[in-house]
């Protein structure tokens, strides 16, 4: 398990279990991030955005208690280049996006902050 100060990672034993119980954390103590771009109300095209029949915070609550994530390395934009902290994707098997994403992917910094979240679509058929 990672040691804690706060919400915040100050030590590690496990990467798994720390990202594991950096999940947690955010799921039990309302520390769910999902910016305004991301709901359905927005006029921004360019964003996923949750759909509006799904309460965004209740499925980011849901996907950061599922055993089914996958702890994922954080590439920025051009796909290569490693940002400090790491994502977080949980397949939920049920559309959640406004363009049929059934996944949800949530950003976390280096100190185990949640960033955002936000719909996604998985690249391959989800094998948990």
């Amino acid at each position: 398990m990672g040691i804690f100060k706060g919400p915040k990672i100050v030590a590690a034993t496990s990467k798994l279990a720390e990202l594991s119980r950096v999940a947690e954390l955010a799921a039990n103590t309302g520390r769910i991030v999902v910016k305004d771009y991301h709901l359905a109300s927005s006029l921004l095209k360019s964003k996923a955005k949750f759909s509006a029949a799904v309460n965004a915070f209740d499925v980011v609550a849901e996907a950061l208690k599922s055993k089914n994530a996958a702890f994922l390395l954080n590439k920025g934009p051009d796909g290569v280049t490693v940002i400090p902290g790491w994502v977080m994707v949980v397949d939920l098997g049920r559309v959640v996006g406004t363009k049929g994403q059934t996944a949800v992917k949530i950003v976390f910094n280096a100190a185990g902050e949640m960033i955002t979240s936000y719909p996604y679509k998985p690249l391959a058929p989800w094998v948990p």
